[in-house]
């Protein structure tokens, strides 16, 4: 029986739905029914039901309160989607940047060496290194990200290396084997949970790496476009 990919997107119910129904619109022309399929998964701040008109593909929508943001939501996707392989998390800002992008995330989650990949992951270097580096966020908060990321229970290790939470794929092995995403309840728990999780894959003896040969290749985010301009 051929593996069977679920798409998890986060969406956040006080945005409009403009980008979410680009996206699904954007991936749907890249998988073969049966093969992948969509989930949304909304985190709600008002109780309103999520009206997804016009879509060529039905998808699955799932609800839930609004806490662990993007990270928290993707959890809930992955464990909902319990007869599905693979598993590949975007934001609902996320855009499609190539056709054959789906292939190329299958590859390299079929590289069992590899527990994680995604678009962006920041330089292999020690903490104090990441922590001392220049940056619009200042390095106390890069410290208290530090410190819940240890509060966590997850063992810092000697290497600050992570993807970003823009977008993830993984294996539902691998999902099981760190017990999946840790769930922060602020915005710098939710931080520590994104390195946190690429720590946890680490310390299972597996790679978190890029899909391509240079950080968004295949799907983009608007804060690499701020980034990048």
């Amino acid at each position: 029986m051929a593996a069977k990919t679920a798409i998890i997107i986060s969406h956040y119910n006080l945005y409009s739905t403009l980008c979410l129904e680009s996206l699904i619109a954007q991936i749907q022309d890249d998988f073969e029914t049966g093969h992948a399929h969509c989930f949304v998964v909304v985190n709600f701040a008002q109780r309103k039901i999520l009206e997804l008109p016009g879509l060529r593909r039905p998808v699955s929508i799932l609800y839930r309160e609004n806490t662990g943001m993007n990270i928290g939501a993707w959890d809930h996707g992955w464990r909902a989607a319990f007869n599905y392989d693979n598993f590949i998390f975007l934001q609902e800002e996320c855009r499609i940047l190539r056709v054959g992008w789906l292939a190329a995330y299958l590859e390299r989650l079929s590289d069992t060496s590899i527990g994680l990949i995604g678009e962006s992951i920041n330089a292999d270097m020690s903490w104090e290194q990441f922590l001392n580096l220049p940056s619009r966020i200042s390095k106390s908060v890069w410290r208290r990200v530090h410190s819940e990321v240890l509060a966590l229970g997850i063992e810092m290790g000697s290497s600050s290396r992570h993807l970003q939470s823009l977008i993830w794929g993984a294996r539902r092995s691998v999902l099981e084997k760190i017990g999946g995403f840790p769930i922060g309840m602020t915005k710098m728990q939710c931080i520590g949970s994104e390195v946190g999780v690429s720590l946890k894959v680490q310390s299972a003896g597996l790679r978190v790496e890029l899909v391509g040969d240079r950080p968004f290749s295949w799907i983009s985010h608007p804060q690499w476009d701020r980034n990048a301009g």
